[in-house]
């Protein structure tokens, strides 16, 4: 059986082996609280079910129970929280090499403030 994420606008599916796929909580508190982050009404179009599942890419590392085996599980308590709307998301789905844009825009801001840290306590009365 296939899984796909109930996450609005998250197209993950559990062909794709990066993903492992979590069923939701028992606790009806904490349902609600999922709900509420994965941007799903239950008063429109829908229901929790067994089969309704949310991928680890909407969890962070910190999420998960560290243990040797394959599968992932999620600690108690543990809510999804990392979305497209989400910064956290953004800054995971960098690159781990920067791109070259990035690093020349960093050399640009270095130089700046180099220059404006040698200038710093000089002052030009002509102007």
């Amino acid at each position: 059986m296939v899984h796909y994420c109930s996450v609005y606008d998250c197209k993950n599916n559990s062909t794709d082996k990066d993903f492992s796929f979590h069923g939701f909580p028992k606790d009806k508190k904490l349902v609600k609280v999922w709900i509420t982050q994965i941007k799903r009404d239950p008063k429109k179009d829908f229901k929790v079910t067994e089969s309704k599942k949310v991928c680890s890419d909407h969890f962070t590392p910190e999420d998960f129970i560290s243990s040797a085996s394959q599968k992932r599980k999620l600690k108690k308590g543990a809510c999804p929280s990392v979305f497209s709307w989400t910064s956290q998301a953004q800054e995971r789905s960098l690159p781990a090499k920067r791109s070259k844009l990035q690093e020349e825009q960093e050399i640009l801001e270095a130089e700046i403030t180099a220059a404006a840290l040698e200038g710093e306590g000089k002052f030009d009365e002509t102007n």
